[in-house]
């Protein structure tokens, strides 16, 4: 329970720097080559893959072709990515609203370690001072949060004493 509070104000610290209206936290790296070993510790059982401010967007956004498209990007190129106009509906916008979108991975000298999903809920938001901000904070989000996941990969009885 700790982890996933951690976890959650790590992505409210990154929605509240950037101004945007939703952020996940997708700790996970669909390809093996290039994922952290942290990563491979962490099972369902013993904390959610994704944290997200808004969950119901999150599980909307992922059904998109368009967003797979630029985690795959993402991930493969190791850069931030973004859509300056996307309109699809989405819990907590307007219906069919416009919005842009970024996906930034977290990486380590280990390998991703996971990806923000920013979400603003206005077209073109990151091609302003926004993603500049994001990718001069993304060294220092990763090694934070690599240090969670090893803390909790260090206590794993932590998790369980809290929910008892």
């Amino acid at each position: 329970m700790e982890t996933n509070l951690r976890l959650l104000g790590l992505a409210n610290r990154v929605r509240n720097v950037l101004g945007c209206s939703s952020v996940s936290l997708l700790l996970e790296c669909a390809d093996p080559i290039f994922r952290h070993p942290l990563l491979a510790s962490l099972t369902m059982a013993h904390e959610k893959m994704l944290l997200s401010t808004h969950d119901e967007q999150m599980a909307a956004l992922m059904q998109h072709e368009r967003v797979r498209a630029l985690y795959d990007m993402a991930m493969q190129t190791r850069l931030l990515w973004c859509i300056d106009s996307m309109q699809m509906s989405l819990p907590s916008l307007s219906e069919h609203a416009n919005f842009s979108i970024a996906v930034a991975p977290l990486e380590r000298p280990e390998g991703i370690i996971g990806f923000f999903f920013c979400i603003a809920d206005q077209p073109g938001a990151f091609y302003t001072n926004r993603c500049a901000l994001l990718e001069q904070r993304l060294p220092e989000l990763s090694y934070e949060l690599e240090q969670i996941l090893k803390w909790q990969n260090e206590h794993p009885h932590a998790h369980y004493a809290e929910q008892i």
